[in-house]
């Protein structure tokens, strides 16, 4: 055949990934399979696992997603091992773009080695549609939640693993939005589980404040494009072509398909767009405003800890709404932490799309020292009170 290797090798995971037909009536969480991985994954201190297991819809209805599991070395604990939810940034829709797809399965996860080295198991989730069937679920906080609750009770189900209760779940960008809402919605919808922290790195959960930052800057697609697909699939009334410029209109599923690369950031618009993907603010047109500002994520309560990680010249989700959101927060009572981390890449004083890529990794070691002192059981502060480098915008 004409397949070169990275087409070969998505052609011999993808009986690994239908869904029963039809889908099972287990509890949320019931593994489906898994199988070892052993290619690529860079680990000398555990072990990694590609799994499918059952989660649910927004509406509850029942959905399958795949996932990665990373298992410690060594005998567990008495008590079994904390488990870490990782909830990673957008991926591409194309199934081949699924993190539990990928050669290399901790990439960007450099923190991986040290959450094993303490013992915890690590698990994440490709989120429903994404490699498996169905659309996905991209800002759409109750199913991300859902997803990523769920893979926690996967990593209890698998043989061996031996994972506790105890959990926290850390996220990325979309990832991100995921985490600070879990601090919401994963308590109630998983009473059997202690969730003892939340962490984002770059977290989109800001979302209303992030797309009025940023809808007219040469970046807006990365968040843009997914979410044109998304939106109008799970909420009826939203059309694209209402918010999108015509050219991006013909061009975002496919855009929403590829799987981005950090040269990505700086040819995709000057190559297609011209500069521009929204045409105008999602937030002038009521029915985008409506959900745009539902699904923001809204302050945590004061007995879930949340730690944020943001670069101050990350040109995906702008520093100025973390400002805001932290601003928010702290006035309502969370207990959160913002971390800010210079600029991880050129230009060094301006917004940089590349920088958004590296927050995940450059967090990660933050978030594990963190998340050492919560599954501890050592209380958390926040800083609250400490000067910001940014400035919060001030609401209108």
């Amino acid at each position: 055949t004409n397949q070169g290797p990275l087409e070969r090798r998505q052609e011999a995971l993808e009986p690994f990934y239908p869904a029963p037909d039809p889908v099972p009536t287990e509890p949320p969480g019931a593994l489906i399979r898994h199988e070892p991985m052993v290619e690529g994954i860079g680990l000398d201190n555990g072990s990694a696992h590609r799994i499918l297991y059952l989660t649910e819809s927004a509406d509850g209805a029942p959905r399958v997603a795949g996932g990665t599991l990373f298992l410690p070395d060594g005998p567990p604990p008495p008590g079994g091992r904390p488990v870490v939810s990782w909830a990673p940034p957008a991926t591409g829709r194309a199934s081949d773009c699924a993190p539990s797809r990928s050669a290399l399965p901790t990439a960007f996860m450099e923190w991986v080695p040290a959450m094993l080295d303490r013992g915890w198991v690590v698990v994440t989730t490709d989120y429903a549609g994404h490699g498996t069937q169905g659309v996905g679920s991209y800002l759409i906080a109750t199913a991300e939640v859902h997803d990523v609750v769920n893979a926690v009770r996967a990593a209890r189900a698998f043989p061996d693993a031996a994972a506790s209760s105890t959990y926290a779940v850390f996220g990325h960008s979309r990832g991100g939005h995921a985490a600070l809402w879990a601090g919401t919605l994963a308590p109630a919808y998983a009473p059997e589980l202690e969730l003892v922290g939340v962490a984002g790195a770059a977290p989109a959960a800001p979302l209303a404040e992030v797309i009025d930052n940023t809808w007219d800057s040469d970046n807006a697609w990365i968040i843009g494009a997914p979410m044109a697909v998304s939106f109008p699939a799970n909420f009826a009334g939203l059309d694209p072509a209402d918010v999108l410029t015509d050219e991006a209109t013909e061009a975002f599923v496919s855009l929403a398909n590829r799987c981005p690369t950090v040269g990505d950031t700086t040819r995709t618009l000057t190559d297609v767009f011209d500069g521009r993907f929204f045409a105008r603010n999602p937030l002038d047109v009521a029915e985008w405003a409506r959900v745009i500002e539902a699904q923001s994520a809204p302050p945590v309560a004061p007995d879930i800890p949340v730690l944020v990680t943001h670069s101050v010249n990350d040109g995906v989700v702008d520093a100025a709404s973390i400002a805001t959101m932290t601003t928010a927060w702290c006035d309502a009572g969370s207990v959160i932490t913002t971390v800010w981390l210079g600029p991880l890449r050129q230009p060094l004083n301006g917004p940089s799309a590349v920088t958004h890529f590296f927050t995940g990794a450059a967090g990660g070691t933050i978030v594990t020292t963190w998340l050492t002192e919560r599954f501890d059981g050592s209380p958390a502060s926040s800083n609250c009170s400490q000067p910001m480098p940014i400035v919060a915008d001030t609401p209108n």
